[in-house]
């Protein structure tokens, strides 16, 4: 048994003001679906695309909950107030408060949730959370900042680009057609879940690649494409950190797209723990461990690598909430390295406690 802190109520919070929403839906109704009792007293609180927040109790808050494309939040849950300072902080329809809340595990995706400032708010509170604090996930969930600081510590990156909103797109295109030639990745620098992604083979399809990265940030990256398998590691840990089997991803579309991840129930195989061998598999483990230390990691993160027809290893992004939805890498490739869904929930919650009572 991982636990070593005496455990309160439990709060889990889905949903968000994100376009990674429906993902956090499907998270959280996996996890509760895995485990059930076995979480003891909790509480879920979830967040609307417009920011309200409501008071979802423990189960029958979701609508279509089978149904990645139209899963959503019922109408009519009760309101949350927050109130920072308070030892309650959390009050259902401004009357009732929920006690004893002895730990908080934001379950959550994507812009206004992973990028800091919802943990910069939790930060407020006082009471422990799961995952990396603002600094950490703010790194992680910029993309550009992201390889600047993993390239700076010797850890390879794919070569990229930065397209700024208002830049000149023909001198971008040329620049990018010069280094990288074709195809390229066009992906926002924040932003998650393959959201805003498009692989540009031709020239009549950059700016269009552009305008839907920009539907999600202000900064863009272009990439060097590679043709590469993909393969993830999970890490967890306040640091020292843990490294997991890596798995591979092998998708069933042009790239792991949006709807290979969520929407196509055959968009990708999942081959867990992957056939890359001893020694790419431990190099992949060390590059994991060694950029959640320089980008501040904290409790849990998965990490996605490319490996190259030729061998080599790029490191392309840190996730520091990785989802819990039924086909997430996360939880499974911990699985694969022995430690079960209900064991590595309770590490978790155990690590966010032990970082706060430093």
């Amino acid at each position: 048994m991982w636990s070593t802190y005496v455990m309160g109520s439990r709060v889990f919070i889905c949903g968000g003001k994100s376009s990674e929403h429906q993902v956090s839906l499907m998270s959280i109704s996996s996890l509760l679906g895995e485990l059930g009792s076995h979480l003891g007293a909790y509480y879920v609180l979830g967040i609307r695309r417009s920011g309200e927040w409501v008071y979802c109790g423990q189960n029958g808050f979701l609508e279509n909950a089978d149904d990645p494309k139209s899963i959503k939040l019922k109408d009519n849950l009760p309101l949350i107030t927050v109130t920072p300072g308070n030892r309650a902080p959390f009050q259902v329809d401004g009357r009732k408060r929920l006690e004893d809340v002895s730990c908080i595990f934001p379950l959550v995706h994507g812009t206004n949730c992973e990028d800091g400032i919802l943990q910069g708010f939790l930060q407020t509170l006082g009471i422990p959370f799961v995952g990396s604090l603002t600094s950490g996930s703010s790194l992680c969930m910029d993309k550009d900042l992201t390889k600047r600081i993993l390239k700076s510590h010797g850890i390879p990156v794919v070569p990229w680009q930065i397209y700024k909103k208002g830049d000149d797109l023909r001198l971008a295109f040329q620049k990018a057609q010069a280094e990288f030639g074709l195809p390229v990745f066009v992906k926002p620098s924040r932003s998650g879940s393959s959201v805003g992604v498009s692989k540009v083979k031709k020239s009549e399809e950059f700016e269009e690649a552009l305008h839907e990265a920009l539907r999600e940030d202000s900064v863009v990256l272009i990439e060097k494409f590679y043709p590469s398998r993909e393969i993830e590691c999970s890490v967890l840990g306040n640091g020292p950190f843990q490294a997991s089997r890596t798995g591979e991803i092998i998708p069933q579309h042009e790239f792991y797209s949006y709807e290979a991840k969520y929407i196509d129930p055959n968009g990708a195989k999942l081959v867990i723990p992957s056939e890359v061998g001893q020694t790419v598999e431990k190099k992949i483990q060390e590059y994991s461990i060694k950029a959640c230390e320089a980008l501040e990691v904290r409790g849990l993160a998965r990490v996605d690598f490319l490996l190259t027809e030729n061998g080599l290893i790029h490191l392309n992004e840190v996730n520091t909430l990785p989802g819990f939805t039924p086909i997430s890498m996360y939880p499974k490739m911990w699985a694969a390295s022995g430690l079960s869904y209900k064991d590595l929930v309770d590490k978790l919650f155990t690590l966010a406690q032990e970082y706060m009572g430093e």
